[in-house]
């Protein structure tokens, strides 16, 4: 049994994550659609078309986390789609193809790049085992007045390492490039 509040900070936490990376994609269409088109893995769909549809599927997630009705199946999608992004990392970084952007940052401050790296595939796989904390039967407890100020604390501590472990992808996959040229 998990207490409601971690299980409360997981689902904001999600559902923060989900439409902020929708957001992300949505806000420069294009170079997702180009972004999709260097994995080289879903060429009997046309890349727009799976773009939309990724964004979308990010976007009712992230609503769905955020309202919050039943956790267990929002989990299970949540997993489902992070674990389709961990495995397309992983084929292309097997092919070999590190050298095409992730598609995951949401936000592009430093200018650069997040390249594919196995840290991705990491970072999936512990997003995968928090989407699954949920799906655990929870306690029975009401939310009380200092419950909700850890929520507020913890979900900015969240965003502040998520951000930090985004741009630290980014120095080392920068660092990477310099070094092989």
């Amino acid at each position: 049994m998990i207490d409601p509040l971690i299980s409360t900070i997981v689902q904001y936490g999600f559902s923060m994550l989900f439409l902020t990376s929708a957001w992300h994609k949505l806000s420069d269409l294009q170079r997702f659609i180009l972004i999709i088109e260097d994995y080289q893995l879903l060429t009997v769909l046309p890349s727009n078309f799976l773009a939309i549809l990724l964004i979308l599927i990010e976007f009712l997630i992230g609503i769905a986390w955020f309202f919050g009705y039943n956790l267990a199946i929002i989990a299970y999608c949540s997993i489902a789609l992070l674990s389709l992004y961990a495995g397309a990392i992983t084929i292309n970084l097997l092919r070999g193809r590190i050298y095409i952007d992730c598609g995951c940052s949401f936000y592009n401050s430093s200018g650069g790049d997040s390249l594919l790296s196995p840290l991705l595939v990491f970072r999936n796989v512990i997003l995968i085992l928090l989407a699954a904390l949920p799906i655990l039967s929870s306690e029975n407890r009401s939310l009380v007045i200092f419950d909700y100020v850890i929520i507020f604390c913890s979900l900015l501590s969240i965003i502040s390492l998520y951000a930090g472990s985004t741009q630290l992808v980014k120095n080392r996959s920068a660092i990477n490039s310099w070094r092989n040229k």
